[in-house]
């Protein structure tokens, strides 16, 4: 979908105990009408086990968390809706889910403060001016379901320098005229379920200078 896209790799001795997959696409651009925006959706079953694997690419901009916040709730409430009566495909009722992708949060910062503090590697500072980072901490005890991202969803430790904006094939930060703040804008969310769920390690590729965006892993 407009480069939004899932790659899934399966050991060959998993294969057969892997059932139920399906794949599915919301549009979130444009008010649903344009594939430059939303999310792309696999779903299976490993044994006895349902997972869920979202990669997301929400609205861009500076101070549209509570829109990035719309449209991830849209996302969530529509995934696999037709397919079943009782909602079994439904993101809630998966045992694992992982939301990944350009979710396009920033560091409400300005570039005076925000550059600085990345060539000191100041990441304290950044996080505490990081929007998903405090919308987690504003919304971890709401019981209300629009927040349920930022109550029931963690990630791992950020301890890399912020993955958007470079200039392309190179490792400056955006020098064009709108010279973007630098954001963690890509990142890698799970449902927590310490039982099932154990991160190893997270990081940023970067050396990989093709895009203006950074990849992550986990």
């Amino acid at each position: 979908m407009v480069g939004c896209f899932i790659s899934l790799f399966v050991k060959q001795k998993l294969l057969a105990r892997v059932s139920d997959l399906k794949a599915t696409k919301i549009k979130t651009g444009l008010g649903g009408s344009s594939g430059n925006k939303g999310a792309v959706i696999v779903r299976f079953n490993l044994d006895d086990t349902s997972v869920m694997l979202m990669n997301c690419h929400l609205m861009s901009g500076k101070n549209k968390g509570t829109q990035r916040t719309d449209e991830l709730n849209f996302i969530f409430d529509n995934a696999f809706k037709n397919e079943s009566r009782n909602r079994k495909y439904s993101v809630e009722n998966h045992d694992l889910v992982f939301i990944f992708g350009d979710l396009n949060y920033r560091i409400c910062l300005p570039n005076e403060i925000v550059r600085p503090a990345i060539e000191r590697k100041d990441w304290p500072l950044l996080k505490e001016a990081d929007e998903l980072l405090q919308s987690m901490k504003a919304f971890q005890g709401s019981h209300e379901l629009q927040y349920r991202l930022y109550r029931d969803y963690t990630e791992g430790e950020i301890d890399f320098p912020p993955t958007y904006k470079y200039d392309k094939r190179s490792q400056r930060y955006d020098t064009s005229k709108k010279q973007r703040v630098p954001s963690w804008c890509d990142r890698i969310l799970w449902k927590k379920n310490p039982e099932r769920v154990k991160l190893q390690a997270t990081g940023s590729l970067h050396d990989i200078t093709f895009s203006d965006h950074r990849p992550v892993y986990a």
